[in-house]
């Protein structure tokens, strides 16, 4: 209820928390990142007490993973220091306009297009180049690959009206 609170209200630089009962009260434990507004946090759980754990930013780490029986080899672009909806996306990266409002967009097997607003620190290429950049600037993605997205919808990060995009803290690409 604590983060769903924290969460409507738009507050961010949390990465994970907890409320308990001790003494006859609750206390909440949260573990914030340098970019937090502690204050905000506190005035949003009250009356519930809070106690702060500093946590090392958010980091975007690219990695590769080698086929396995079960798997085929794959890059990501992934999400390190945050919580991370766990729902999936997987389809064909396409490119998206400037009218989507997104950063990509993935086109499922059935023909589905969703739009997709990648979470880690990258860059969107040129428009005669990759689709996302890695945050070196290196090609990582280009129209047509088989992705994988990791994340969740997240009813904040739409405009009135539009379907929600999907947010992901990963972007794996299939060789």
């Amino acid at each position: 209820m604590l983060g769903r609170r924290l969460g409507r209200r738009g507050l961010q630089g949390f990465s994970r928390g907890s409320a308990e009962l001790r003494d006859g009260g609750w206390i909440a434990e949260i573990e914030v990142r340098p970019d937090a507004d502690e204050a905000a946090i506190r005035a949003a759980a009250g009356p519930i007490a809070v106690r702060f754990t500093q946590v090392g930013p958010v980091i975007t780490e690219r990695y590769e993973s080698p086929a396995t029986d079960n798997e085929r080899a794959f890059r990501a672009l992934t999400l390190r220091g945050t919580m991370m909806h766990l729902a999936a996306l997987q389809g064909t990266l396409r490119r998206a306009s400037t009218a989507d409002n997104c950063d990509f967009l993935v086109e499922g097997s059935a023909g589905r297009v969703v739009r997709v607003i990648l979470r880690p620190k990258h860059r969107i290429g040129p428009a005669s180049g990759a689709v996302v950049l890695d945050a070196a600037g290196q090609p990582f993605a280009s129209a047509g690959d088989s992705v994988f997205c990791v994340g969740g919808f997240l009813p904040e990060s739409h405009l009135e009206g539009e379907r929600m995009p999907f947010s992901a803290g990963e972007l794996r690409v299939f060789e």
